[in-house]
């Protein structure tokens, strides 16, 4: 698959969302949700995610790909809030969006917009890609954060991350 086959996917809405259940283990009550971006790509099948999103980082469309699934699992969250369930929503966000000016309202706006509090959404810093700019990283965590998001590291350890930059 190509850089156009993932931008063509993007701009038709053919990533999917999934969900994979959060539960305490402790009281085996449900906690939250991660979500999940899955591409089935019209021939060649089920593309997995570690392929469409380091294609996706690398062409310069992660940032269009993950405002498509913050959409799609904050549409969703709005549809369980009418129905009295308001899970966490654990949603991936990649390294490379740091250094984006406009990640913070970006991802503010449309949580306000379906109606879901900053606090219901947890941020995973994937390791998928090292951080360029690390001033610029902590000041757009730190502005996320401020807003009441919540903020995780995504499989720590597989990736970019290092003791170091776990501390900063």
């Amino acid at each position: 698959f190509t850089s156009h086959d993932l931008c063509q996917a993007i701009d038709s809405d053919q990533l999917q969302v999934h969900y994979q259940p959060k539960v305490d283990i402790r009281t085996g009550l449900l906690r939250g949700m991660e979500v999940l971006a899955r591409w089935t790509h019209p021939e060649l099948g089920p593309i997995p995610p570690d392929q469409f999103v380091a294609l996706a980082e690398k062409e310069h469309l992660i940032f269009d790909l993950t405002m498509q699934v913050l959409r799609k699992s904050l549409a969703q969250a709005a549809t369980w809030r009418e129905n009295g369930f308001q899970p966490k929503l654990a949603i991936n966000l990649s390294p490379l969006l740091l250094g984006n000016p406009c990640i913070v309202p970006s991802i503010a706006d449309m949580v306000a917009n379906y109606g879901v509090q900053p606090s219901q959404v947890v941020l995973e810093i994937t390791e998928s890609a090292g951080v360029e700019h690390l001033g610029r990283a902590i000041a757009v965590l730190t502005r996320l954060r401020l807003q009441d998001f919540g903020l995780s590291l995504d499989d720590y350890g597989t990736g970019f991350s290092s003791m170091q930059q776990l501390a900063r």
